[in-house]
């Protein structure tokens, strides 16, 4: 994986989608403390960071991992 041209971390899907294991979940309302979060087209918000303590997960996609990994480089890149 690289970003801006760097080699970041060298790693296959599988363990992309296993970085963001316990770190996505669904909920009706936007959660600040959540890393990064969209509304869905069911009109649930996806967060993605450290789950509050009882949080429902739900299993990672790749594009969660990768947008885990890149940390702060995602979230500077949302308006």
């Amino acid at each position: 994986m690289n970003r801006f041209g760097l080699q970041l971390r060298q790693c296959g899907c599988g363990q992309i989608v296993d970085h963001a294991a316990g770190q996505v979940r669904l909920a009706p309302e936007r959660d600040s403390a959540a890393g990064l979060a969209w509304r869905t087209g069911d009109g649930d918000y996806r967060h993605i960071g450290a789950a509050p303590p009882g949080a429902q997960t739900i299993p990672p996609t790749i594009e969660d991992g990768y947008l885990l990994l890149i940390g702060d480089g995602a979230r500077a890149g949302i308006g």
